[in-house]
Formats: structure tokens, sequence, C-alpha cells
């Protein structure tokens, strides 16, 4: 069964769909459409091996597209003063943003920076 048997009522209205499914039948030489491209999920729903976009599809703004971009560094180092030195030197390189990432925070992965900051401001 051909993917021409499959699809005979489907209305294909984009001519580089009827084209990629013409060449899909030639590509499958007699095999079935169905078990070679059609893929399910585990609970059944049909993927098809071709979609359409959306019509209504519509990007997703987070933010001002205008905005420039924050390059953010990471900065979870313990000794404050190495904290500090590597904070200035990524400044100095480029950076436009610091994460601060405390010590005990889920992110901190063992590190982190202690609760007390003065001398870290200080430079």
């Amino acid at each position: 069964m051909g993917a021409g048997t499959l699809t005979r009522d489907v209305d294909l209205p984009n001519p580089d769909a009827k084209r990629w499914l013409a060449l899909a039948e030639k590509a499958l030489a007699g095999g079935s459409f169905e078990e070679k491209l059609v893929s399910h999920t585990d609970d059944g729903i049909r993927i098809e091996p071709l979609s359409e976009r959306s019509a209504s599809a519509e990007p997703l703004v987070r933010t001002n597209p205008t905005l420039p971009w924050i390059v953010s560094q990471r900065v979870d180092d313990p000794d404050i003063a190495r904290a500090s030195a590597q904070a200035l030197e990524d400044i100095a390189q480029g950076a436009t943003g610091l994460s601060l990432v405390f010590e005990g925070a889920p992110n901190a992965f063992g590190y982190g920076l202690p609760p007390a900051l003065p001398r870290f401001w200080a430079g």
C-alpha cells in the first residue's frame, strides 16, 4: 500500500507537500507508508512524517527585541577576594551583568559566595 492509497482523501494545498509525497512514494518503492513513515506515541497518538505550520503561529516575545542582550557571568567562588577579582576581570572583558550565586542556593553545587559581601563590593 503506497502513500497515495493512504492519503487519497487528504487535501494537500501546499505544492511542496505534494512534491514531497510524490518523492516519498517513489522512495518507498511499494513499501507501506504507514509502517515506514508514520509513528505513534506510547498512548497511540499518530505522528505524521510531515507537519504544516499553524496559520495562527506567532513567536513568543518575552522581552523587548530592540534592547541589547545582557551577557551575564556567574560569580560563585567562596573566596571573596578571588570572586571580586574574577568579577572585575569579567566586566573588563565584556560582561554586562553578574549572576551572584550564594552558598546554600540550589544552583550553588557546593560553591557559592558567603552571606557577608561587604569586601566583595569594595573590589
